[in-house]
């Protein structure tokens, strides 16, 4: 798929006998460009296919009744879960939809959500739907499952972006959090509290849903400050409580790191305590555990939704549709919190009471 080829401001101005600063000026709606010019451009624009952005939109309804143009150009938010709100139930999800809807209404545009049916099956006609209503961008959410099949969307004619890695059917801009540098410096803040066997545990789908940015962070961090090698654990969630607790058992790791809730509450269930028995960290706080004082990764998950909008609003000012040459991926870093669950390995936490008792 190619960028549709649409004219740029000289043709215009060409065609329109002016010069093509002119043209940007009565497009921008610019005080010193009269209402009759302004609209006469526009009208030609249209005619020869320029994409209009929000401003010519609102040239185009408003000029004639010279009315004070107060116009945000639609994009949407495109969700494929199995139902149409299921996403509003998932924090980092809906966080993401905050941050873009926000970051919207600064640029002068609207967001609005569109479900595409369960898996994205009824895609099709929500194209026809944004292309009916002369909506041209939109922000996918990311996908329930990694194995949903195509999603049969006109990508051709519309900007997309999308956050995080599950989406890769065609190749579009994305906003992702930076996976392997947070887990990176997760390793390094639990081997400065002294922790030595790092154990990472997490289902499948949450490593392959981030092309195993996790696993490379780990290994970066152990090659970089040490600590022993505690083989890591993928599971599925039908064996995983069985398996994960086998492998704890197993291995021993004086801290864990995880995503989800299952391995937290697990370790809870079996009488394991957190943090006396063994460390807890997580790697997106704003989630399952965002009421158990975890230590761990802050995703910035708002952030990321806003740098998603910033990615296709970029693309709507170029007149940039379908698949780009050159897909870029804006990488938003997270931060440690501390909590309650990572203090410390108990003999380090122990050398520094009797620190303070001395002191």
């Amino acid at each position: 798929m190619k960028s549709s080829p649409v004219p740029n401001l000289r043709k215009i101005a060409k065609a329109a006998r002016v010069s093509h600063t002119t043209v940007s000026m009565a497009l921008h709606n610019h005080p010193r460009i009269s209402a009759r010019t302004k609209q006469r451009i526009a009208e030609l624009a249209q005619k020869m296919g320029y994409r209009p952005n929000a401003l010519v939109s609102a040239l185009m309804s408003h000029v004639r009744s010279n009315r004070h143009i107060v116009s945000q150009e639609p994009i949407a938010f495109l969700t494929s879960g199995p139902t149409a709100d299921w996403w509003r139930d998932v924090p980092i999800f809906l966080n993401n939809f905050h941050g873009a809807t926000a970051r919207a209404e600064q640029l002068g545009f609207r967001l609005q959500p569109f479900w595409m049916g369960p898996y994205g099956r009824h895609a099709a006609a929500v194209a026809k739907v944004l292309r009916a209503r002369a909506i041209r961008g939109a922000v996918l959410a990311p996908l329930p499952g990694l194995d949903d099949g195509d999603i049969p969307f006109d990508w051709e004619h519309f900007a997309i972006t999308t956050i995080g890695y599950s989406f890769r059917q065609v190749p579009v801009h994305r906003a992702a959090h930076h996976h392997m540098h947070s887990m990176l410096a997760l390793y390094k803040t639990l081997r400065e509290l002294r922790y030595r066997r790092i154990g990472l545990a997490m289902t499948l789908d949450n490593m392959v849903r981030v092309k195993y940015n996790w696993l490379a962070g780990l290994l970066t961090g152990r090659e970089l400050y040490g600590g022993n090698r505690v083989p890591y654990l993928t599971f599925d969630l039908i064996t995983g409580k069985k398996n994960f607790l086998a492998w704890y058992r197993a291995n021993r790791p004086d801290v864990i790191v995880g995503i989800g809730k299952d391995t937290y509450f697990w370790l809870k269930e079996a009488g394991i305590r957190i943090p006396q028995d063994v460390g807890y960290a997580h790697l997106d706080l704003y989630g399952a555990l965002s009421d158990e004082n975890v230590s761990g990764i802050q995703q910035q998950s708002t952030e990321i939704g806003a740098a998603a909008t910033d990615l296709l609003v970029s693309q709507l000012y170029h007149n940039e549709y379908g698949a780009p040459k050159n897909p870029s991926c804006m990488l938003i870093e997270g931060y440690w919190e501390p909590g309650v669950t990572a203090p410390g390995a108990p003999n380090a936490v122990a050398k520094r009471s009797k620190s303070a008792q001395k002191e």
